[in-house]
């Protein structure tokens, strides 16, 4: 049996014995409502509000914005690798546990999510078998036995030790009329990359200069036949492409063209596509251009969305009285906790601060019953930190 949000604002009207709530209004009633069951959310975390999203992590890059992806992630429960290897979970940490292993290149399988006001971010420490294989180093000019040229807006190329290390500079003249810049490779002998036709993952570092704004970076692979153009407005970590060092990744879509071109590579460009006739820019470098396969791992998390309408769109507040909470059909005897919550919430706002107190009290109490008999697979942090060269052992006089 499912239920509405008619149905919890009815009970909450016998709670406060007035139907007509002072002269309360219906959106304020809706308002309520949608306050109530965000606290029911929070305090429960159980099975009901789990959903599961698949995450694609790449071998060597640990942070990923999922603000856009899972906008409606409340918090972590469970990370899994998929298939014959989900039987190991990871452990979950805090943010500063996090950075610390992957600085220390722990092999513990763990994550952590980040919060801040550019958006939410999973970390991720895995070390599994997939492998990178390099395609250029670009460490110089020379290196990689091929010739590099400048294409585009791009002059005075040079080698580069400034910022990301070894690597190869270009600046732009600022009097063209092209709409990038940037180098073409043409390779010493032909390259075949056709083992990652299906899911491969390009990844390459490069520093973008201050003040510097860009529309995309370009990967184009050549072929005698054809060119295959994979393109980024993000970085590694899924932020836009800022001013400075940055890592950046190019995903192959699976195609028979795709695989036609990576078995036969006899040249690469990369682009940095920008307006025409862009101003004179120096320092532009790129460095290591590598390949490889990412992994899929299965986030179970909780969903902040507190229901659905009556068509089924997901909701973060109720705007109507046909709504459905989000333990309709499921728990639907939590509509008790939720209705005592909202009689709290409307006698708050009228200022009647013992009545408010009374309904809380009998709100918390009937979730405290609910909360033993359903069950919640959601993980707490692990508090195993220590700080190191501290002794919290050290004798006390």
């Amino acid at each position: 049996m499912s239920i509405t949000v008619s149905d919890i604002i009815n009970l909450s009207d016998g709670y406060v014995g007035d139907k007509t709530y002072l002269n309360i209004t219906e959106s304020e009633k809706l308002a309520a409502a949608t306050e109530a069951c965000v606290w029911l959310l929070e305090k429960t975390l159980t099975d009901h509000a789990l959903k599961t999203a698949t995450l694609e992590y790449i071998p060597g890059i640990h942070r990923y914005k999922i603000s856009s992806s899972i906008p409606d992630i409340l918090d972590g429960s469970d990370l899994r690798r998929i298939g014959s290897l989900q039987v190991e979970p990871a452990t979950k940490k805090s943010v500063r546990e996090m950075y610390e292993d992957i600085s220390s290149e722990s092999t513990e399988f763990a994550y952590g999510l980040e919060r801040s006001m550019d958006g939410t971010y999973i970390l991720i420490n895995l070390q599994n078998d997939y492998t990178i294989e390099q395609v250029l180093s670009l460490t110089n000019l020379t290196t990689d036995g091929g010739t590099i040229t400048a294409i585009g807006d791009a002059v005075n190329l040079q080698n580069s030790t400034y910022k990301i290390g070894e690597s190869v500079r270009f600046d732009i003249n600022g009097s063209g009329t092209d709409d990038y810049s940037g180098i073409n490779i043409a390779l010493g002998s032909n390259k075949d990359l056709s083992n990652y036709d299906l899911n491969g993952t390009f990844m390459l570092d490069v520093y973008v200069p201050e003040l510097m704004t860009l529309d995309s970076i370009t990967l184009h692979l050549v072929s005698s036949t054809d060119s295959l153009i994979l393109a980024t407005t993000t970085d590694a970590t899924g932020d836009t492409i800022y001013p400075g060092e940055q890592t950046l990744l190019f995903k192959v879509s699976s195609s028979s063209s795709a695989m036609n071109i990576l078995s036969d590579i006899e040249s690469i460009q990369i682009r940095f596509n920008h307006d025409a006739g862009y101003p004179a820019t120096a320092g532009i470098l790129v460095r290591d251009l590598r390949i490889t396969t990412p992994e899929d791992l299965k986030l179970a998390y909780v969903s902040q969305y507190i229901g659905t309408s009556s068509t089924g769109t997901k909701l973060l507040s109720y705007s109507a009285l046909t709504d459905i909470p989000f333990f309709s059909g499921t728990y639907d005897s939590y509509k008790f906790a939720v209705a005592r919550k909202m009689s709290s919430i409307i006698f708050r706002e009228l200022r009647l601060g013992n009545e408010s107190n009374e309904e809380l009290k009998l709100a918390t109490d009937a979730l405290i019953d609910k909360q033993k008999l359903f069950p919640s697979s959601v993980t707490k942090e692990d508090r195993t930190f220590k700080m190191k060269g501290v002794n919290f052992n050290r004798r006390k006089f």
